[in-house]
């Protein structure tokens, strides 16, 4: 066994996951998600990431942690990788998750057409929940206050006259 796998299967028990068979990408992604849902871990798993063999694995587990990681934590992960594309996407995913978060605290900056699409797709939805809370509010205190031009509801003793049912279809037999 290899120094790293031998650090890969004490963080598994650690977790109290049995590590199976380490040379399979599928159970040491396991691990490193188990690992990425516990702050307790967090200080080892870029040692890890650093020494994993398989890059396209070790990119994916930092991408994934970003969005779990404090911003404090991110450049660890990010510094892990080495050098070259997968260090550069992580280093800009990490860049965009501060946008999103300044964003949904309400100081962002305003959008910018060189925004990834990850980014686009993130900023518009997150836009569209808010503007579906904001509906879904409207429409809760117009159904709960018909005389404020709302459509009544069923708790409402006037809801059968303000919203009636529909008429059955009319049926030609």
């Amino acid at each position: 066994m290899t120094p790293f796998q031998t650090r890969l299967t004490a963080l598994a028990r650690r977790l109290g996951a049995e590590p199976g068979d380490l040379d399979d990408g599928h159970a040491r992604w396991a691990v490193y998600l188990e690992a990425v849902g516990r702050a307790e871990e967090w200080p080892v798993v870029p040692d890890l990431i650093a020494d994993q063999p398989d890059l396209p694995l070790a990119a994916a587990v930092v991408v994934r942690a970003l969005e779990v990681l404090p911003e404090a934590r991110r450049a660890d992960f990010v510094a892990a990788l080495p050098e070259g594309p997968s260090r550069e996407y992580a280093a800009t995913r990490a860049r965009e998750l501060v946008v999103l978060e300044l964003l949904a605290a309400g100081s962002g900056p305003e959008f910018d057409t060189r925004w990834t699409n990850w980014l686009q797709l993130r900023v518009a939805h997150h836009d569209q929940r808010g503007e579906d809370a904001r509906s879904a509010e409207h429409e809760r205190r117009h159904q709960t206050h018909p005389e404020r031009g709302g459509a009544a509801t069923a708790s409402c003793p006037r809801s059968r006259f303000l919203n009636p049912r529909p008429a059955d279809p009319i049926r030609i037999t």
